[in-house]
């Protein structure tokens, strides 16, 4: 096994989102990464067929197999942060280096190697952190990062300095320290907002990996998209929300990221391809009316009004 395999596991959280779920447990497998799915609670059968499928291959965590379903009959089970719990726990219980967390509207884009380990173990070597965040960023926020993202002397990622939105301390995907977590962090809050403030308040810093091998899915549909209600559908279909897959890099745009510019930010548009996301330039990292905004034109114009009011449908 090699020691891109050894010390590292990949937890996966899934709800309701059969058609991403799928895909990203096929990006996984071109990693070849130890894989453990914690799903909370997913009532969808198109979701629960893939479930099905990967127990034949992977280990899958069923919230609802964790906490009594009665508790919370209609609801998810535990949430996001309660399986995150579960997964660092199995992890410090098999004495593991390092976890990777990926949801289900995520997916790799690249395989890991041990040049990446050899850069995880020298970050967390030099900083003081539970998480490297290993995504790549967002031009919706490129004007935003362009002007507050730094090098760390590490060379290993950018640290963000804490002007505008976004997260600083904390984010819940990416790769962490089982060990540094252990001895530092204990346990996750509930949301990832608490999660920001406890790592602030610890004293954690975060750094965003200057070469990174996963993002998030663009102009994503939401959750129970069908159960939401006639405006959020409309805003949907508005805003292109759907299931977008990504291409995996070729080796030549692999060989791009790790020979580029300490200067030049990795924004996914700027290396990546999805053969259908409406605009190739900027992607939508969220659901709803953010959707529309990333659209342009008249879309945009209309989810700014929307956005104005307080609508605020996702």
């Amino acid at each position: 096994m090699s020691k891109a395999n050894k010390g590292i596991h990949c937890f996966l959280f899934s709800y309701n989102l059969s058609n991403e779920l799928e895909n990203c447990i096929r990006s996984i497998e071109s990693s070849r990464l130890p894989l453990t799915i914690i799903d909370d609670g997913s009532r969808d059968e198109q979701t629960r067929l893939v479930l099905r499928e990967a127990k034949k291959t992977y280990e899958v965590i069923e919230r609802r197999d964790l906490v009594k379903e009665e508790a919370a009959p209609d609801k998810r089970t535990g949430g996001l942060y309660a399986g995150m719990n579960v997964a660092m726990q199995l992890a410090i219980e098999r004495d593991l280096e390092y976890v990777l967390f990926i949801q289900d509207d995520m997916q790799l884009v690249r395989s890991l190697s041990t040049r990446d380990v050899n850069l995880f173990d020298k970050y967390f070597a030099e900083h003081d952190s539970i998480v490297l965040q290993s995504c790549f960023l967002k031009s919706a926020f490129r004007k935003h990062d362009d002007t507050r993202m730094q090098m760390a002397n590490c060379k290993t990622c950018y640290m963000r300095r804490e002007i505008g939105p976004g997260r600083f301390h904390f984010s819940a995907a990416g790769v962490f320290n089982v060990k540094a977590f252990s001895a530092r962090y204990k346990e996750f809050e509930v949301g990832e907002r608490n999660n920001e403030t406890k790592s602030k308040g610890i004293g954690l810093s975060m750094g965003f990996y200057r070469f990174p091998f996963m993002t998030w899915l663009p102009y994503p549909r939401g959750r129970d998209i069908n159960n939401k209600s006639f405006g959020n559908q409309v805003i949907a279909r508005f805003g292109s929300a759907g299931f977008h897959r990504i291409e995996m890099m070729s080796d030549t745009s692999i060989e791009r990221l790790f020979a580029n510019d300490p200067k030049d930010l990795p924004f996914s548009e700027d290396y990546l391809t999805s053969r259908t996301a409406p605009r190739s330039d900027v992607w939508s990292p969220e659901s709803g009316i953010m959707n529309m905004i990333c659209r342009g034109g008249w879309r945009k114009i209309v989810g700014m009004v929307l956005n104005y009011l307080g609508v605020g449908v996702r």
